[in-house]
């Protein structure tokens, strides 16, 4: 057997290894850049096409007068097997929805297709081409999510047609009975990421808080208010609603006559609001019956599931049951995006009011 030469090594040396390691980076470049090449095209080519409606029936539901639904572009929140959805008049017929006497008319999920978020009604192309990086070729209002930013055309079925979502929304079959347009059935919900997995797994319940309940109302509060602190934000003077501040007593003290809600997600209280009978520091001079909003807030760890405008919802029934024309709001004249949740849900803005040392938004819906 010949004999090894000085200095020699089983396997690779020193030297080898450096002469090689540049391979590592440059490696791993290619895997990663090549994995985003392949990400990108999926979101951009790999889009499903909204093709026939396919629905499924269920429990017809009472959706809106059509006398409320006099513009084009006018809409109308509702739920829908436990879906949030939204019904539109549009200028024009598209696949799956309905024509009434030379009116359009469709509906669509707000589930975004994504991870799940409520999407939203977005007018303006401006905002569009700000907040979502899409401008559209028309400049037709969109159905935008604000959590990962995708895009769907209520003038093409609910398609995505920019973001990270690739299925389109799915349709609500309408119907007309009356002077009233209904719901009677939706197509089924496309395969979620984890973000949306909820949806179908748990349930969900808005109710009315009890006195002794007043911990788990501050509770949701306080974790509101300390996310947006961390953030630098404030959405309620900060003096008197920082996380600190916002206790069961300051509750009980500042809104004795309002009624507490809680909503659960598992029977665990994950979002909140009050509601009012008057205002008059924020509506003084408000004329009809109506129901005043304050104190709207999901737990930080939920947000971005579209509990906001299942609380929102859960406000206009009561308003309907005790007869109110209106439900009223404000909020802070800079959170373009709080505003644009409003505005998408059918808020209209009433113009703005100094109180407090805060430029305030006015927001009433016809209930």
């Amino acid at each position: 057997m010949p004999a090894s030469r000085p200095g020699s090594t089983r396997g690779l040396t020193r030297r080898q290894v450096l002469e090689k390691w540049w391979t590592l980076p440059v490696g791993a470049t290619i895997v990663a850049f090549g994995w985003m090449g392949l990400y990108a095209s999926r979101v951009t080519f790999g889009k499903r096409a909204p093709g026939r409606p396919n629905f499924v029936p269920g429990t017809p539901l009472r959706v809106a007068a059509f006398s409320a639904l006099t513009q084009d572009w006018a809409q109308q929140a509702f739920t829908y097997d436990g879906r949030p959805c939204l019904a539109l008049r549009l200028p024009r017929p598209v696949p799956g929805g309905l024509t009434v006497a030379g009116a359009h008319y469709a509906a669509y999920s707000r589930v975004c297709t994504h991870l799940g978020c409520a999407v939203n009604l977005i007018r303006d192309p401006e905002v569009l081409a700000f907040s979502f990086n899409y401008r559209p070729p028309d400049s037709s209002p969109q159905l935008g999510c604000p959590c990962h930013y995708s895009v769907f055309s209520p003038l093409g079925s609910g398609e995505a047609v920019f973001g990270k979502a690739r299925a389109p929304l799915p349709r609500v079959r309408l119907s007309r009975r009356g002077a009233e347009l209904w719901a009677t059935g939706i197509e089924a919900a496309p395969e979620l990421g984890r973000g949306g997995a909820w949806a179908g797994n748990m349930s969900w319940t808005t109710r009315l808080a009890l006195p002794s309940e007043l911990p788990e109302v501050a509770a949701v509060l306080q974790a509101a208010a300390l996310a947006l602190e961390k953030r630098g934000q404030t959405l309620w003077p900060q003096e008197a609603l920082s996380a600190a501040a916002l206790t069961a007593q300051y509750l009980d003290r500042q809104y004795p006559d309002g009624q507490r809600w809680l909503g659960e997600l598992e029977t665990r209280p994950v979002a909140t609001m009050t509601l009012l009978v008057s205002d008059p520091h924020f509506w003084p001079d408000a004329q009809g019956e109506a129901l005043y909003l304050h104190k709207l807030a999901v737990h930080p760890e939920f947000q971005g599931l579209g509990l906001s405008t299942r609380m929102l919802e859960a406000a206009v029934q009561e308003a309907r049951r005790r007869g109110c024309g209106f439900l009223r709001l404000d909020t802070v004249q800079d959170r373009p995006r709080l505003r644009a949740v409003y505005e998408g849900f059918g808020f209209g803005n009433c113009g703005a009011k100094h109180v407090q040392g805060y430029e305030v938004a006015l927001y009433e819906l016809r209930v």
